[in-house]
């Protein structure tokens, strides 16, 4: 891959680890909500609204979350070898 293209891709993790870092925030602030809510609970299931338990609503925002930590944890792999393939890169023209 050509340094512009590493370049691009970089772009590209970068703002899907911004996304999934911001989808994790509106998660947990919808948890400290939860957890001040009294009586029903109510959860988007595809295209329906379904009544909920806060146990479930809890269990169904920590797995969801518990996703989004991994998907960040996976983007900072990749985004490290990308780097290390950038410095290789850089290092090689250097010498050039």
């Amino acid at each position: 891959m050509d340094h512009d293209q590493l370049r691009y891709q970089e772009q590209i993790l970068n703002m899907q680890k911004q996304q999934s870092i911001a989808q994790a925030d509106e998660i947990k602030h919808t948890m400290e909500e939860l957890e001040k809510a009294k009586g029903k609970i109510y959860q988007f299931h595809g295209m329906l609204l379904i009544e909920s338990t806060k146990k479930e609503a809890k269990k169904r925002l920590n797995e969801l979350k518990e996703i989004l930590d991994a998907r960040v944890k996976a983007i900072d792999m990749q985004l490290e070898r990308l780097n290390k393939m950038l410095d290789e890169g850089h290092n090689k023209e250097g010498k050039k």
